[in-house]
């Protein structure tokens, strides 16, 4: 025992708990002494002892039989509270240090034993992570050259882990061999330190010989002290499907590319502010721009001076009030070319629906315009050539017309003359004179104010308001004689002599002067030939009919008369254009002519909007009839 207590002493300055014990020949457990440290172990917890699952003691005399036994120390864990509440773990250890004596010594390992779990539950997540990754995991000794690759990355390519060496060439042979070289140079930059991490996406075959798209990351964690990388841990991702999504986005992006260079139209792409993003070559070959130059607001400098109003107008419209962005208007190329353009645009939306831009259309329509103006042409010079023919027509007509009060008026000079040289005139037979020369001088020029208005074209000429019975009569004036002089009566039904309309006359008195001469020539020859012209207003509007004698016109031609050149006269009686031209008037002077099919002789109806309907008709308004306008 001397030595026990000598054994004590030296250990005495430790700061770990220490003792020593005697286990007796019955089995009883005796103790032998321990240090300060020592001194609360063993006693019971209503004292604030260091407790365990199973008391020191016990443990001690456990654990002490097996040492003395065996003949060496043994070890084990003691889990217990401390005076404090607190949870620890101690490491006991106990030694044989003669016959049925032991030393016993505690070490308080709580810190390190929650060290280890902590590592171990950090090991545990990672796992779990990678496996919910579904990533396969590398481990490559640089110094050395070994590799690890976890089953996954193994499963990855098709093997098993016992298909696949663990060596670098596992990997690399499976690169492509397009890829290998850059692959490789990316990890030297990294093991250069050029890069944080190595990342590359490459090609690898799998063991059915199919390639894959492979995202490949790593990064050194153990350097030599010279700066030289020793270990590189990574992991590889399939990402083929998702790689294969991007090279089909990409043809189609390719191919919406061509179509959108190859397409006949100009295309653009625009933020919502109307900033240019894109332009094709059409649209450069119908500007004269370059793409350069048409990015941001450098497409403005393209568009006609005159029709910048107009679409920027249109186009705030578009941005707040929505719809198709739709607008006829002019660019002008930097050479001095004007062309005709049709711009259509849709909106670009946000996964809100908020508007962040626009892609559009500009059709060229310059050889469109061109033929237009030239069909316009062609049409004034057909409408002046039906006038002229139905002038020609009328000649003979307003030659005695003219001539009647002519004669006249001839007669009433000379006997004015007569009686004056004779002497015998007087004041009354002057005044008579006088009135009957100022009428019949009166008809003479409204005769010839008619023909004057008549030969103009009158398209651009506003509408005027006018008498029905006094225009419906001028134009009679044309062709009463040649009506009457063919034998073929003429009945007129006129409304009230005060009854006004709005009309363009010029154009009016074309259109019922072509009916009135088709209709004369349908009946002359007949018996009891006749022709009726009527006029009224019909609600807020006005209508003019020309009846004849005729039988009608037969149900197989009814849709042919308002073709271009379509006649029923003999060969060289008829241009076959009449018809259609006072057609195309009156449409545009927002009316319609058409043939009564219902009527029991030949009919031909001109209806007419009123006042209320063509207050906006060629861009005038009527003037208020109340207000007294001066002649």
């Amino acid at each position: 025992m001397p030595e026990l207590v000598s054994l004590l002493r030296l250990v005495g300055e430790s700061s770990s708990p220490i003792g020593a014990f005697k286990i007796e020949e019955g089995g009883a457990l005796e103790e032998l002494g321990r240090n300060h440290d020592a001194e609360g172990c063993g006693r019971s917890p209503a004292r604030g002892e260091l407790v365990g699952a199973e008391p020191l003691p016990v443990l001690l005399k456990r654990l002490g039989q097996d040492s003395l036994t065996a003949g060496q120390a043994r070890t084990f864990e003691h889990r217990c509270v401390a005076s404090d509440g607190a949870q620890r773990c101690c490491q006991v250890t106990v030694q044989p240090v003669g016959p049925g004596r032991c030393l016993w010594l505690a070490a308080d390992i709580t810190r390190q034993k929650s060290e280890e779990v902590s590592r171990l539950t950090h090991a545990e997540r990672l796992g779990y992570a990678v496996h919910g990754m579904n990533d396969g995991i590398w481990d490559w000794r640089v110094d050395t050259g070994e590799v690890y690759f976890s089953p996954r990355w193994c499963e990855m390519l098709g093997y098993t882990s016992a298909e696949v060496p663990q060596q670098l060439s596992s990997w690399s042979d499976h690169v492509h061999p397009d890829d290998i070289a850059w692959v490789l140079a990316e990890v030297q930059r990294h093991f250069r330190g050029e890069t944080e991490r190595y990342e590359t996406t490459h090609r690898m075959r799998n063991k059915s010989g199919e390639w894959l798209w492979i995202l490949d990351r790593g990064e050194v964690v153990l350097w030599s002290s010279e700066g030289k990388p020793l270990r590189m841990v990574g992991a590889h991702t399939d990402v083929t499907p998702q790689k294969r999504i991007e090279q089909q986005l990409q043809e189609q992006e390719r191919r919406t590319a061509a179509l959108m260079q190859l397409a006949p139209v100009g295309i653009y792409h625009s933020d919502r502010s109307g900033r240019c993003l894109y332009v094709n070559e059409a649209w450069c070959s119908i500007t004269g721009l370059t793409p350069e130059e048409a990015f941001g607001s450098g497409w403005v400098r393209s568009l006609h001076p005159d029709d910048l109003d107009a679409v920027f107008a249109e186009w705030r419209r578009f941005v707040v009030e929505g719809g198709p962005f739709h607008l006829g208007f002019r660019f002008l190329a930097p050479d001095g070319v004007l062309r005709h353009v049709i711009s259509r645009a849709s909106r670009l939306t946000d996964e809100h629906g908020v508007m962040i831009g626009a892609i559009g259309t500009v059709l060229d329509v310059t050889s469109e315009h061109v033929q237009e103006e030239a069909l316009t042409a062609q049409r004034a010079q057909m409408t002046a050539s039906a006038r002229l023919a139905a002038l020609g027509e009328m000649a003979g007509g307003l030659a005695h017309e003219l001539n009647t009060p002519l004669a006249v008026m001839s007669l009433t000079v000379e006997q004015l003359q007569a009686q004056t040289s004779a002497g015998t005139v007087s004041q009354e037979r002057l005044n008579r004179g006088l009135a009957r020369l100022e009428s019949t001088l009166g008809r003479v020029t409204r005769i010839i104010k008619s023909l004057r208005s008549f030969a103009r074209d009158g398209e651009g000429d506003a509408p005027e308001e006018v008498v029905l019975g006094g225009f419906t009569e001028d134009v009679l004036s044309f062709c009463r004689e040649r009506i009457l002089n063919h034998g073929v009566r003429l009945n007129v039904r006129l409304p009230e002599p005060t009854a006004r309309a709005w009309l363009s006359t010029t154009q009016l008195a074309q259109v019922l002067l072509n009916l009135l001469n088709n209709a004369h020539d349908a009946v002359v020859g007949q018996e009891m030939a006749w022709i009726e012209v009527s006029a009224e207003g019909v609600g807020d509007g006005v209508r003019f009919a020309v009846s004849d004698s005729g039988p009608g016109v037969p149900e197989s031609l009814r849709e042919r008369i308002f073709e271009p050149f379509f006649t029923t006269r003999a060969v060289g009686q008829g241009t076959g254009l009449g018809l259609p031209i006072s057609k195309g008037l009156v449409e545009r002077m927002g009316g319609s002519l058409r043939l009564d099919a219902g009527a029991p002789h030949t009919r031909f109806v001109v209806e007419l909007p009123g006042a209320s309907l063509r207050a906006g008709y060629g861009g005038c308004t009527p003037p208020d009839p109340s207000v007294s306008t001066p002649p």
